[in-house]
This record gives C-alpha cells, sequence and structure tokens, in this order.
C-alpha cells in the first residue's frame, strides 16, 4: 500500500471513529430524553394514596371511577360507588382516612340530592364513627324529617347512650329494632339490640340487659357485656363460664372508633377475669357504642 493510499484509510478510519461516536451519543440522548418525559408523566399524575390501601381488582375500579368523576363530577351514583369503595376500606383495616374520603365523596353526592336518606344515613354514621357527634345528630334528624329508617334511629340511640341519657337512647334503640328493613339500610350490623342492652346495664336493669347479651352472644360486646351483668346480679360462677370466650385481640382498636375498645384493653392490664371486666365496664361509661367490636 503506497502512502497515499495509507492516508485515505486513515482518514476514513478516523471518519468512522467520529460517526460511530455521533450515533452512540444520539441513542444515549434520546433515552435519557424518554426517560424523562415518564418521569414527568409519573410526577403528573401521582398515585393516590388510598390507591395503595386497594387489592388488584380495587384498584382497577378505583381508577375507572376517579376517572369517571373527572369526566363528569355531577354524577352522584359515581361518587357513591367511589365512597363505598373507601368505607369497605376502612371497615378492613379500621382507619380514619378512608373514612374520610367516603365520607366527602358522600357529602358530594348529597348536594347533588339533597333529600336521599341513603346519604343522610351514610354521612350521619361515618360522622358518628368518627366522634363527630353534633354533625352526625344533625344528619340523622335530616334523615328522619322524611321517614324514620333504622340507621338513622340507631344513630341517635347510640349520640343519646353517649351523652348518658338512658331513657332516650332505649327509646330510640327500641324504635330501631321496631323499624322496617328497608333499602336506606346500611351494609354493616347496626346493633340497635346492643344499644339497648347497653341502654338497660347502665340503667342497672341487669336481667334485661342479660337476656339481650345472650342473644348476641356473636359479638365480643355482647360476651363482655353478659359478663358484667352477671357479676352485676351477684353470679360470678356463670359469669366465669363466659370468659373463655372472650377474644380480646379480635377487638377493632385501630382508628377513632377503636380508642374505645383500647382504652377498655388498656384497663384490664392482660387480666382476663370476670372481677376485671367487671370493673372496667363500670369504669367507662362510653364502653358498649356503636358495638361493632
Amino acid at each position: 500500500m503506497d502512502f497515499s493510499k495509507k492516508k485515505l484509510f486513515r482518514f476514513l478510519t478516523i471518519v468512522s471513529c467520529i460517526l460511530l461516536v455521533c450515533l452512540v451519543v444520539s441513542a444515549c440522548s434520546k433515552n435519557a430524553k424518554i426517560a424523562q418525559n415518564q418521569n414527568a408523566t409519573t410526577e403528573e399524575k401521582p398515585i393516590d394514596e388510598m390507591e395503595r390501601w386497594f387489592n388488584a381488582e380495587q384498584q382497577v375500579e378505583y381508577r375507572r371511577l376517579s376517572d369517571e368523576i373527572e369526566k363528569n363530577p355531577n354524577n352522584a351514583s359515581t361518587l357513591v360507588s367511589l365512597a363505598k369503595l373507601h368505607l369497605a376500606i376502612g371497615d378492613r383495616f379500621g382507619d380514619d382516612d378512608p373514612y374520610a374520603k367516603a365520607l366527602a365523596s358522600f357529602e358530594r353526592a348529597l348536594v347533588l340530592d339533597p333529600t336521599n336518606q341513603y346519604l343522610l344515613d351514610h354521612i350521619g354514621w361515618l360522622n358518628l364513627m368518627l366522634f363527630r357527634f353534633n354533625e352526625a345528630e344533625h344528619y340523622f334528624n335530616e334523615s328522619i324529617a322524611g321517614q324514620p329508617t333504622k340507621p338513622a334511629l340507631t344513630g341517635l340511640g347510640w349520640v343519646a347512650y353517649l351523652e348518658m341519657d338512658y331513657n332516650k337512647s332505649t327509646q330510640l334503640f327500641s324504635a330501631a329494632i321496631e323499624a322496617n328493613q328497608d333499602e336506606f339500610l346500611l351494609d354493616r350490623a347496626l346493633n340497635p339490640e346492643l344499644g339497648l342492652a347497653w341502654s338497660q346495664y347502665r340503667m342497672r336493669s341487669y336481667e334485661k340487659a342479660l337476656a339481650i347479651f345472650k342473644d348476641n352472644l356473636g359479638n365480643q360486646h355482647a360476651i363482655i357485656g353478659a359478663i358484667a351483668s352477671l357479676m352485676a346480679l351477684g353470679k360470678d360462677n356463670d359469669a366465669a363460664v363466659f370468659v373463655q370466650e372472650i377474644k380480646i385481640d379480635t377487638l377493632q382498636t385501630k382508628g377513632t372508633l377503636g380508642s374505645l375498645n383500647r382504652e377498655f384493653t388498656a384497663c384490664l392490664h392482660d387480666t382476663i377475669e370476670a372481677s376485671t371486666i367487671h370493673q372496667c365496664v363500670n369504669s367507662y361509661y362510653d364502653f358498649g357504642f356503636v358495638s361493632m367490636g
């Protein structure tokens, strides 16, 4: 190979290297822009914190409902569906945040349908479970202004129970028990029977309370109430029989509503005996509230 040919070969080699480097730099730059755009998209659409609580099926439903509400924010039915999704998460984990989310969606739906008793009852109950008692009482009264419903009467009964107006709570729980099962019934255990039992217990009508508690022994609060009633009646041996049915670790202790169970279990000091249960029930007059334990 003569000198001129060698110069040409070197020149072409250098040019090829330069072109290769340019191609590599261009590709890297393109990938960097794609990654940057993806990150920007992620930042523009952050994952809602509540979405992390949902299972795969609920996540799909959550996204679908969120998209529908974004397109049509005035669809009460979609708002209710989203509220019930958050409500289910709240019931499962006992946390206040999903309840607050559910409450916000129900309130938006109520603006669109102000006299809907189903919405009024749900809003009342969510306020009750978050210990917003004035708000709860307001919505329950709004509901029964149209027609007395089991959820509203039961909710008002629990408000009266916390106010230690046991005659009033007895009347309201009795009315709730007699109320027809209707379309406004919440998808949850309302427990007007246990509300009546606890009202009777607080009025020292222990025999009446005990009879109701015994009819509801599938509920831990009812078992606790039965033990306390038997102890109050001086039937210590009978009370001791029920102690083995107590499963303290199954009581809901999370969130605002669970605070009452937390106080009660702290009072027991891991001593699950009939006498201790009786003492703690009498020490905490709000124990038994809602009886969802």
